[in-house]
């Protein structure tokens, strides 16, 4: 299956609703797997309700490029709480003033692979070993 991209310019916060504009009207599934939103003057903190499964990105993003704006904030735990972005292999963030804990529990997020932090420094996840 081929990528479906989207690169935007952007300027403010991120819209909460963002993943719905792009859903398809029967399925209500989102079709883009590749979002480039980095080098533009995004502010405000990452979306929460871009994990959740009703108005996410219903599991087709895989790559997500927000790299070089200006979120603040950090990542939102409802990302790895549901299942909406468990396609998601790469996210880039750095270059932005995120602060915190990363709060994931990576088990729901078998697809990650790359979690960019730090320009070329890639957090790369191998197969995890979830203890019982």
């Amino acid at each position: 299956m081929q990528d479906k991209w989207l690169s935007l310019r952007a300027v403010g916060v991120l819209p909460a609703s963002f993943p719905r504009a792009f859903s398809l009207e029967n399925a209500g599934a989102c079709w883009l797997s590749v979002v480039y939103l980095s080098n533009n003057s995004i502010t405000g903190s990452l979306p929460a309700s871009w994990g959740d499964t009703d108005i996410g990105w219903r599991q087709s993003l895989q790559r997500l490029y927000l790299s070089d704006n200006q979120i603040t904030g950090q990542l939102p735990q409802l990302w790895s709480d549901s299942n909406s972005l468990w396609k998601l292999s790469r996210l880039d963030l750095f270059g932005n003033q995120m602060t915190g804990t990363i709060p994931w529990n990576l088990a729901n997020m078998p697809s990650l692979q790359n979690l960019v932090l730090l320009p070329g420094v890639p957090l790369q996840f191998e197969q995890l070993t979830i203890a019982a």
